[in-house]
């Protein structure tokens, strides 16, 4: 006798409900399932699609009850997000299900899919078994359909957490790009995608950079900045952060101690080509070399300054309670902030300063600039820290604290906290 059987993956809980609600009433469905049906237990989660292979145990009698096919459009009207994947036929790997293996002769199951016409019996079984679940009694439905979508919650959350990301934010022909891949590049592999990309390595290259990432995830600048702090929390969740323009063909780079680096895109392709050349070179030893062909070649740039940026110079001052630093000018201004000072043609200068909020605790997410101009006149505006720029400013005015004063930030600023309390003395209760 020709046999096959049909094997469906079902949540073992639901079934569990399903078998007791089945016993309390004399339904056809029973007896179908009863006749034929052979449930065996499996830990592991299998397609819905299951596995369709010839057997010769039990025959599948003739189907003591049709259902009728517009019934099945019938149930309750519960939020999708709260039914089980598994009555999508979806895959699953969480929580626990069961098989349930139906032996039926195939000359049976070749005329049932003749009759069913836009569907499979595989199908039509999982469409009967969803049918039985809308008959479950209304707070069991809710409860087990709760627990397998909190289930569900909780494993994405789960793969969510294990999940690594690189963040990039790529300027290109006046166009500007935020994306993020997964599981993220460092900046080895960061640097031999773009030499890839100048070079057209075999050949075949993208129009445009973005093209050489098939997988990534567009985001906003928010969400840039949000995935730059995090990779100078140094979690590990973040494998890089990236920011490259074209138009200036610059290369940037976030550095977990360093904040941004920046160097000229032509110097990390050669580092990325003296770094990689060798295919038996250990990784290490491809680490080395690419940073030692970057080193000493670093650049400033508008928007990625780095802890070689921030020297302090003169006391710290405090005014409008506010720590007050003075960033000493030893780099250049002019790549950072768009000026002209660094020239003979005028005698214009540029002061710096980077604020402490005493009542915030922390630093301002601004540089106040003054450009002097030699005539005598004064053009005063703010520059927007990002969250790298912020991180290794706050690194330093620690250190030049503890060397100016002895005493954390925290604990000087507290002093000016207190002086108000103290000035104000104490007050007579009438």
């Amino acid at each position: 006798m020709k046999k096959e059987n049909v094997t469906i993956t079902f949540e073992s809980e639901q079934l569990a409900a399903l078998e007791f609600s089945l016993k309390k009433r004399t339904p056809a469905y029973r007896r179908s399932w009863r006749n034929c049906s052979n449930v065996s237990t499996n830990p592991r989660c299998r397609s819905r699609c299951g596995n369709i292979s010839p057997a010769a145990q039990r025959p599948l009698p003739v189907p003591a009850v049709r259902q009728d096919r517009q019934s099945r459009s019938r149930g309750r009207s519960l939020p999708p997000r709260w039914r089980s994947p598994l009555a999508k036929g979806i895959v699953s790997e969480m929580a626990d299900h069961v098989d349930i293996t139906l032996w039926i002769d195939r000359r049976w199951k070749d005329a049932i899919e003749k009759h069913l016409k836009d569907e499979t019996l595989q199908e039509h079984l999982e469409n009967v078994l969803d049918e039985l679940c809308n008959q479950l009694p209304e707070q069991e439905y809710k409860r087990i359909s709760a627990e397998i979508y909190a289930e569900d919650v909780a494993q994405r959350a789960e793969e969510e957490a294990a999940r690594t990301y690189a963040a990039y934010h790529v300027t290109e022909r006046g166009q500007e790009w935020y994306f993020k891949t997964s599981p993220g590049e460092e900046l080895l592999d960061a640097a031999e995608k773009l030499r890839g990309y100048l070079t057209k390595g075999n050949g075949v290259a993208p129009d445009k950079f973005i093209g050489m990432f098939f997988g990534g995830q567009p985001i906003t600048a928010k969400e840039f900045d949000a995935l730059t702090a995090l990779r100078m929390e140094n979690t590990g969740k973040v494998r890089g952060v990236f920011n490259l323009n074209f138009d200036k063909r610059e290369f940037s780079a976030v550095h977990i101690m360093d904040g941004w680096q920046t160097w000229a895109m032509r110097d990390v392709s050669v580092a990325a080509y003296h770094a990689t050349r060798s295919q038996f070179a250990w990784s290490d030893d491809q680490w080395r070399k690419l940073l030692d062909h970057l080193s000493g070649k670093e650049i400033t740039s508008a928007g990625h300054l780095s802890a070689r940026n921030f020297s302090f110079g003169d006391e710290i001052i405090e005014s409008d309670g506010k720590l007050n630093f003075y960033v000493q000018t030893e780099f250049d201004v002019d790549a950072a902030f768009g000026t002209f000072v660094l020239t003979d043609k005028n005698d214009d200068w540029l002061n710096i300063y980077a604020n402490y909020d005493i009542a915030e605790d922390r630093p301002c997410d601004t540089l106040e600039l003054t450009l002097c101009k030699g005539d005598g006149s004064e053009e005063s505006w703010s520059y927007q820290l990002n969250a790298a720029e912020q991180d290794v400013l706050l690194r330093k005015m620690e250190e030049y604290c503890q060397r100016q004063t002895g005493m954390s930030l925290h604990d000087y600023a507290q002093q000016f906290r207190d002086e108000p309390e103290q000035q104000q003395g104490p007050v007579m209760k009438l």
